[in-house]
């Protein structure tokens, strides 16, 4: 997928990300209004919007580089995963399988960022804050499993 500007990859990652956020919230996903001991849904919501635009603009920098094109396709799937998250744990419901997600994701996100990293340590460091957000995420639904 190439998109000229910055403005275009911003747009179809965030867009993507409003989309999934949109689905949760109006089908009223069991998990949407978030965990009494984690943060509320509107907020994951929007930590996730923001990881997304990370992404855009870690793709219009790749793109940019002749060298990149792994990369970029490697930050699609990876956005792809992230978007299903709410699909494959059942609506938000399953701790279990949210917990279990979040520890593949989180390993992709590190392959991801040792990929790119050669082609431009700035899309890295754009695509890293996902990690530690997903280990907080792991941190809150291990929480919830063991209640």
């Amino acid at each position: 997928m190439r998109m000229p500007s910055l403005a275009a990859n911003l747009a179809v990652f965030v867009g993507a990300a409003l989309v999934v956020n949109a689905i949760i919230f109006g089908l009223g996903f069991p998990g949407a209004a978030g965990d009494p001991s984690g943060p509320p849904g509107w907020f994951i919501g929007l930590a996730w919007a923001v990881l997304f635009a990370m992404f855009g603009a870690a793709h219009w920098r790749l793109q940019a580089l002749a060298n990149a094109s792994a990369g970029r396709v490697g930050l699609v799937a990876f956005a792809m995963l992230c978007l299903i998250y709410p699909f494959y744990t059942l609506g938000l419901s399953s701790c279990s399988i949210g917990l279990l997600g979040n520890i593949v994701t989180a390993l992709a996100a590190v392959l991801l960022v040792r990929r790119i990293w050669p082609a431009s340590a700035t899309a890295a460091l754009l695509v890293a804050p996902v990690i530690p957000w997903l280990v907080f995420a792991s941190w809150v639904s291990l929480l919830d499993v063991r209640k």
